[in-house]
């Protein structure tokens, strides 16, 4: 069904999106799992080659009501303002890049304050304060669950510095591309990649 966006048409996405009982994750779960379909069906395709890039962007925000909406880092602007935070994953090969999943920040001032959460309708499963490493690994394990196919993963200094995420994907088998900060300490890092080569 197509809407128009003016006057009524407006008012109906708006009650769609708010009010209606659809499943956002289910939404986001079948554009992932489409997306990877039309992927491998492509001429000269290869699964090594698709990449799986991981960066947050900010939606800055004038109140304090909005989920998640805090005075933090916001890197459209490149300073502290109030905003929300997202954790993105897009799935790419060669030219083409499509947003496939996402996870919204919450920082502690929402997770430890439940009467907030309350008021904002947040489910008590989402209560729980991640790190946006942890939220971005949480979305990789949920789309190679849901047989997403991916070659590779790639992310900015946030999730390139320190091993957390490194090691997570090294455990589960996936090559990643992470840049580091300027002030990286690698000794334990490279302390650690030699001892998981082999040597046979």
């Amino acid at each position: 069904m197509r809407l128009p966006c003016g006057g009524d048409g407006y008012q109906r996405i708006q009650q769609f999106i708010t009010d209606s009982p659809w499943s956002a994750g289910n939404l986001i779960g079948a554009i992932a799992q489409d997306t990877s379909s039309l992927y491998a069906n492509q001429p000269n395709y290869r699964g090594r080659d698709v990449g799986y890039i991981i960066d947050e962007s900010a939606h800055l925000k004038k109140g304090k009501y909005s989920v998640g909406v805090a005075r933090q880092y916001a890197g459209v602007i490149g300073k502290v303002e109030n905003c929300q935070v997202g954790v993105y994953a897009s799935l790419v090969w060669e030219s083409q890049s499509t947003l496939i999943n996402e996870r919204l920040f919450l920082p502690t001032s929402w997770t430890a304050d439940l009467k907030r959460c309350d008021q904002a309708g947040i489910p008590e499963e989402a209560r729980q304060f991640k790190t946006k490493i942890e939220l971005a690994l949480e979305m990789i394990q949920s789309d190679l669950a849901a047989g997403v196919d991916i070659g590779w993963v790639g992310g900015d200094g946030l999730y390139g510095h320190g091993l957390e995420l490194g090691v997570s994907l090294d455990n589960i088998g996936l090559n990643f591309l992470l840049d580091v900060h300027c002030d990286q300490m690698i000794g334990s890092a490279l302390l650690y990649m030699i001892s998981r080569m082999s040597f046979n």
